[in-house]
């Protein structure tokens, strides 16, 4: 609507359709696209894409130990990171609160659930770090993806 009669890319809206699908199965909720989580969420997805594919990216696979120890611009990734951890953490708090065992809303309360049910066996596997890491990769890999079969 906004574009009127002129031309426009639709990557970016079809990006931020995919992502809202994928953000609304794992937190269990859709989000506007004007919101600022939403942006914040997506830049930081689409910062650590940008970086990956650089010869900085590709430099710090190869040395992370020595890299880790230079100015750069991976250190704003993992700034960003941080906070994309600590806001999913965040989330499942809120939800553990008042967790329905038995119905199970979306991916961070099934993952609860689940962590719950196994927590004696495997520990390492059903942690929170790993929560937050899978909900995080899901955002990932959904932006990626959509974003690569758009370019073909």
């Amino acid at each position: 609507r906004k574009h009127g009669d002129s031309a426009f890319n639709p990557k970016e809206l079809l990006c931020n359709a995919v992502s809202n699908i994928i953000y609304s199965i794992v937190f269990g909720q859709r989000l506007d696209y004007d919101d600022n989580q939403f942006k914040f969420l997506l830049s930081v997805i689409d910062h650590y894409f940008r970086f990956l594919s650089s010869s900085n990216g590709q430099l710090y696979n190869m040395f992370p130990w020595v890299c880790q120890h230079l100015p750069g611009p991976h250190h704003q990734l993992f700034e960003g990171h941080r906070k994309l951890r600590e806001y999913v953490k965040k989330e499942a708090d809120q939800r553990l609160e008042n967790l329905d065992r038995e119905s199970p809303r979306d991916y961070i309360e099934a993952f609860l659930v689940r962590m719950e049910e196994v927590r004696q066996g495997f520990p390492q596997l059903y942690s929170g770090h790993n929560q937050c890491h899978l909900a995080k990769q899901k955002c990932e890999c959904n932006k990626k993806c959509t974003t690569a079969g758009l370019q073909k």
